[in-house]
């Protein structure tokens, strides 16, 4: 077993999933100058049918076109227009970098790669990004991000607590998910604090993406196992609550026996999108 001071580059495999054969020599040889190696990743189907419309790649929605060196501040701009960035297997990590960085995995979490991967590009000095698809991801029945498809399946212990609390499986996974993005949300927001006012605008608008966007969810949950309902003050920061939701935070002991009341409410919500969809479609 190799120690910290042997270690040159370090990357991740997920247990499911493989390299292609020329993954390790390819992200070397491109290493040079550059704390991260990004590379692509293609879909494997096994047992599972491919959908009949494929979604680009996350580096494919990106507008580089060729292999190249970019600094992380280009990233970042990028970045924050897309509103969303998750990295932790497709490519490789200077280990000293990483280490210096002490960039980490939140404990407990879904969707972990979403803050491990926007921490480490961010404090990269340079990232290459090579435009070979190295990485194969493995989509399967009831792997780990789609185990609650299947009901006699158990959910991981350090999450009973969430679980235990929801009488349906589907929605407590949904609030896991909601409450996995918003604690990333906060400790992105710690970070930004730190950085050049540039730098922070960019944080910004890349939290008003994804993270805010499944962070407002748990207004919607009918309970709250975590108390999260407390800290979701820290969202007047990013985006604009509407009044009901206001209410909910001036009053948040109130959060779980006021279900019913926002049932209906979001009951009205949705009724109201139809109509409005149904109008328009006359219309046209």
């Amino acid at each position: 077993m190799p120690t910290p001071s042997q270690i040159d580059w370090i990357c991740f495999l997920d247990s499911d999933d493989m390299w292609q054969s020329a993954f390790l020599q390819k992200c070397l040889q491109y290493s040079a100058g550059a704390d991260v190696v990004w590379c692509d990743y293609e879909c494997y189907y096994d047992n599972v049918a491919q959908p009949s419309e494929v979604y680009p790649t996350l580096q494919e929605s990106y507008s580089y076109t060729d292999s190249m060196l970019i600094s992380s501040s280009q990233w970042l701009e990028d970045s924050a227009e897309r509103g969303s960035f998750y990295w932790a297997w497709s490519g490789i990590i200077d280990f000293a970098f990483l280490c210096k960085k002490q960039v980490y995995f939140l404990d407990f979490a879904l969707h972990e790669d979403h803050n491990f991967g926007t921490l480490l590009f961010i404090q990269a000095s340079h990232i290459f990004v090579l435009k070979e698809k190295l990485y194969l991801y493995r989509i399967r029945p009831n792997s780990i991000c789609n185990f609650t498809q299947n009901k006699n399946l158990t959910y991981p212990a350090y999450v009973a607590k969430v679980y235990q609390a929801f009488s349906n499986q589907s929605v407590a996974r949904e609030y896991y998910r909601s409450a996995s993005l918003f604690l990333q949300l906060e400790e992105l927001h710690c970070f930004k604090q730190k950085q050049s006012s540039q730098v922070q605008a960019h944080i910004t608008k890349l939290i008003q993406g994804t993270y805010c966007c499944f962070s407002l969810r748990l207004f919607e949950t009918p309970k709250d196992p975590l108390k999260l309902i407390y800290r979701l003050s820290l969202l007047n920061e990013y985006v604009r609550l509407k009044p009901a939701r206001k209410l909910i935070l001036a009053f948040p002991q109130y959060f779980e026996i006021s279900y019913p009341l926002r049932a209906f409410g979001f009951y009205l919500k949705s009724l109201e999108r139809r109509i409005r969809h149904t109008l328009k479609k006359k219309k046209a």
